[in-house]
């Protein structure tokens, strides 16, 4: 009898040491559950969330850093060269230079006397609606020659090619475009040939008594142009374009001419 009481109170304190008892008598195991519990929530919470969850989308998405469309459309490097290659082929919308487009309207054989002249100058007109593109125009003065890299010779406009573009020389010219010394007009006689593609536009030519020192021989406005200085067309010019030292200086360069008396 004194065993089995022994031993029933072994059981009783064994179930109070794991927890107790619940209502029914069932024993209750509060700190292992809770132990159980606190593994299970805290393994997936970190597993889940924290490490495998929303920061391995954003560390390998292409979409943030690598999309081709951020910084390198083809379409950017195209139209750039495009539009280099149509400068370099020319003047977009204007016409070469022909013998229906293009005349010699005013020139400037003398500016003053003696072979150190350097104020010579020659005006073209555009008879056109069409600007012409001057780029390997031809100048042939006296057998020497020079080709015009680029110019624009606007519809119906006026382009100046002088021999020096230095002011001092030139007596203050607003030129558009200088050919230098190596092209010099003869005062007893001479001849300006322009020339594009080895076609022949224009030429004018003159002898010792079709010009004047220091004032040039224009075109009349609205006359056809005579291939002599000293033909139908043609006389002297009456305006002054500069009173720099040595002159004046008579001539209209650039702009229209007045009518010939």
């Amino acid at each position: 009898m004194r065993a089995l009481l022994l031993f029933a109170a072994s059981l009783l304190l064994g179930a109070c040491a794991q927890g107790g008892f619940d209502d029914a008598g069932a024993p209750v195991r509060d700190a292992g559950d809770e132990d159980m519990d606190a593994g299970v929530d805290e393994r997936p919470d970190a597993g889940r969330r924290d490490a495998g969850g929303a920061t391995l989308p954003d560390a390998g998405d292409g979409t943030d850093a690598g999309a081709p469309g951020d910084a390198g459309p083809p379409g950017d490097a195209g139209p750039a060269s495009a539009d280099a290659g149509t400068d370099a082929g020319g003047v977009s919308g204007a016409c070469p230079p022909a013998s229906d487009n293009m005349e010699i309207s005013e020139v400037m054989v003398a500016s003053q006397t003696g072979a150190a002249d350097r104020g010579e100058w020659f005006e073209i007109h555009n008879l056109g609606a069409c600007p012409v593109d001057l780029s390997g125009l031809v100048i042939d003065i006296g057998g020497a020659t020079h080709t015009v890299p680029s110019g624009l010779l606007t519809a119906g406009g006026y382009f100046v090619f002088a021999q020096s573009s230095d002011a001092a020389e030139n007596h203050m010219l607003n030129e558009d475009h200088a050919y230098g010394g190596a092209l010099r007009m003869g005062n007893s006689a001479g001849s300006i040939v322009l020339t594009h593609m080895t076609t022949e536009i224009t030429r004018v030519t003159w002898g010792s008594t079709d010009h004047r020192t220091g004032r040039s021989r224009q075109l009349s406005t609205g006359a056809a142009m005579s291939g002599s200085l000293g033909g139908a067309g043609w006389c002297d010019s009456t305006a002054v374009y500069s009173m720099a030292a040595g002159g004046p200086f008579l001539g209209t360069p650039g702009m229209i001419n007045a009518g010939c008396p």
